[in-house]
């Protein structure tokens, strides 16, 4: 995973200009440890989660099933390795979800380059989708 994960921080390196010296600690957990990691002991129902960033700790947390060689699972490293390229370069934002904007955008661009004629249809989301989950909100 660590010459995968070097390979897409230097891509974003070279696409945002963002730098950092090192990886982040990168682990694999079950979903229902990612989930409460993201949620809380008490998540919503209908939790979807396959990857997130702990701005806190740094590291990045990917299901277990990750897979390496699929593209669906890199393109979620890469989406989580901007998070962590916006946290250490303390990229400025009016709130967290904020940032999703960003990491969504790499991630499509990316899937493009790997030749992904639509990569809105290939992750399942459209822009309307992008702007609704970066729109920041009274809770943020």
């Amino acid at each position: 995973m660590e010459t995968i994960a070097s390979a897409l921080l230097a891509w974003l390196i070279a696409k945002t200009g963002l730098g950092t010296t090192e990886l982040p600690p990168i682990m694999l957990v079950p979903k229902h440890q990612l989930v409460e990691i993201a949620y809380g002991p008490k998540p919503p129902p209908l939790t979807a989660v396959s990857g997130l960033y702990d701005t806190k700790t740094s590291t990045i947390y990917l299901l277990d099933s990750w897979d390496g060689s699929k593209l669906l699972d890199q393109s979620e490293l890469v989406h989580e390795l901007v998070h962590h390229l916006q946290n250490v370069n303390k990229v400025p934002a009016p709130c967290l979800t904020a940032h999703e904007r960003q990491a969504l955008h790499l991630q499509l661009a990316w899937l493009r380059e790997q030749g992904v004629k639509d990569p809105y249809e290939y992750l399942n989301i459209s822009e309307l989708y992008v702007l609704l989950v970066s729109a920041c909100r009274d809770t943020d």
